[in-house]
């Protein structure tokens, strides 16, 4: 499988996403939708198995307009901050952001 750190060019910026290959011919693509702890070790782990299984995953962040780049532990240490993100939110340019 191949990964990296890619940026999506978009009309207002510019959002950062992990890509994750299969080694074989894709048999789909999936957009992976993070939760509040960001584009972590949990979404990362996540879209290894799809590209395991077959499938190109994109993790895009949805969270680069407020903070680009969030990478929070899966734990409640972290729990305030992702609360905090996820209130700040803004759904309708976040989904604008995914149809992109």
């Amino acid at each position: 499988m191949q990964t990296r750190n890619i940026r999506v060019k978009l009309r207002d910026g510019e959002m950062g996403a992990y890509l994750a290959i299969p080694d074989r011919k894709p048999a789909g693509a999936i957009i992976a939708i993070m939760e509040i702890w960001g584009v972590n070790d949990t979404m990362r782990h996540h879209a290894h198995e799809f590209a395991e299984a077959g499938f190109v995953c994109l993790v895009p962040d949805l969270f680069w307009r407020q903070e680009p780049g969030v990478d929070l532990p899966h734990d409640e240490s972290a729990m305030g901050k992702g609360m905090e993100l996820a209130q700040g939110f803004d759904a309708d340019k976040g989904a604008a952001d995914l149809g992109a």
